[in-house]
């Protein structure tokens, strides 16, 4: 079975891909009804620009810098998000993947 790992990290998407595919220039889980679900990609998107937002250069003294008062700020926010991601990728789930959700409890958390 195949995982899809949901995870948060600078510049990265919060589906982790198996393999990066260089025709679509992006990382892919292998599962075509994830990799081109356009709300599940643009949902992905939106919650990569937010996690990567919180990063800043060249701030505070330090090459970079993680906001960590932005995150707070923005948690439920964040959690709506990663929350209607699962969601709409559960919707499609056809029993062939599996999701590992390594977001939601760490965003909860804060």
């Amino acid at each position: 079975m195949i995982k899809i790992k949901i995870q948060l990290d600078f510049n990265n998407g919060p589906i982790w891909g198996n393999y990066y595919d260089e025709n679509n220039q992006r990382t892919m889980t292998g599962v075509d009804v994830i990799d081109y679900n356009e709300d599940i990609q643009s949902l992905a998107k939106r919650i990569q620009e937010k996690y990567s937002s919180y990063y800043e250069f060249n701030s505070h003294d330090q090459a970079c810098w993680f906001n960590e008062e932005k995150e707070h700020a923005e948690k439920d926010e964040m959690l709506e998000l990663i929350t209607q991601l699962i969601n709409k990728i559960e919707s499609v789930n056809d029993g062939s993947f599996e999701i590992e959700d390594h977001v939601t409890d760490m965003i909860s958390e804060l």
